[in-house]
């Protein structure tokens, strides 16, 4: 189960970035589509606070970015430090992967680990860019609802310095012009939540199960208390003394109690977690289809 478990880690790795890639190669026009909705004069604005909250948005996607494709990049050179110190001590080293090369063999182990962390580091690369565009697009839909909202919040204010500003427009119209304006900005912000919804829901929901299943197989390598329960019994405890088979007997009984780490001290990771997380992503994807 441990070598599945690795296995499994980067099979599913793979599975998401293919599966976005898909996404992004077949909705290409969509995608075009959904960025071009982003240069609306409504999505930018010209008030100073309106352009500061949209380049502040501009910037905190950028620092996501680097950080999400950073952290990938360390997590696989952290992959090939492992080998790395088993093969310099001797001992034999497993990749995760199929491969006909003898790797005992100095030339052919550099080799694989080279493939190795190019290959990981390509699919980690991929997988954070591609979320952190699709985080980037529902940031921006959060920027442009909380303009959407200040703006609203001083409708009455506005329409009225528009009139003082020209005395030929009438105040009735004005608000009405603007909060014209107002409804149409929340339809265009709609629009691009509802693109985003049809373009990379069956990609969401693809990352939702397999993250889950990904958390509950790293929670299954830190479980071994039965192994401990087995391990004690098979001891010689036949010819121990009766206070030692005591202390056994207790141990065997702590070792009873699982040890299941949980999120946040309150969701256990286990598999009828994932099972839960796979029928609430698609709970959840079915209610935003039905409501789109």
């Amino acid at each position: 189960m441990d070598k599945l478990a690795r296995v499994m880690f980067l099979l599913l790795c793979h599975v998401t970035s293919i599966t976005k890639q898909l996404v992004f190669y077949m909705s290409a026009d969509k995608i075009d589509e959904m960025i071009s909705a982003l240069d609306d004069p409504l999505y930018n604005q010209p008030a100073a606070w309106q352009r500061a909250l949209l380049a502040a948005t501009a910037r905190s996607a950028g620092r996501l970015l680097r950080a999400y494709s950073g952290t990938a990049v360390v997590t696989c050179t952290l992959w090939i430090i492992f080998p790395i110190l088993y093969y310099a001590q001797g001992l034999p080293v497993e990749f995760p992967f199929w491969t006909n090369l003898d790797h005992s063999k100095p030339t052919f182990f550099v080799i694989l680990l080279m493939y190795s962390y190019y290959v990981t580091t390509l699919v980690g690369i991929a997988n954070t860019t591609m979320d952190a565009f699709m985080g980037t697009v529902l940031y921006q839909c959060k920027t442009q609802l909380r303009i959407l909202r200040m703006n609203l919040e001083n409708l009455i204010e506005r329409a009225t310095t528009v009139v003082k500003e020209n005395s030929d427009e009438i105040f009735d119209k004005v608000l009405d012009r603007l909060f014209l304006e107002c409804l149409e900005h929340y339809r265009q912000i709609s629009e691009t939540n509802r693109r985003l919804q049809d373009i990379f829901g069956t990609s969401i929901l693809v990352q939702f199960g397999i993250g889950g299943w990904i958390l509950c197989m790293a929670a299954y390598k830190m479980i071994g208390s039965d192994r401990m329960v087995e391990a004690v019994y098979a001891m010689e405890w036949l010819h121990a003394p009766l206070r030692f088979k005591r202390s056994l007997v207790l141990l065997m009984e702590r070792a009873k109690r699982p040890l299941r780490p949980a999120a946040g001290l309150i969701i256990p990771l286990s598999l009828n977690t994932f099972v839960t997380i796979l029928r609430s992503s698609y709970t959840f994807y079915a209610v935003l289809r039905q409501t789109k």
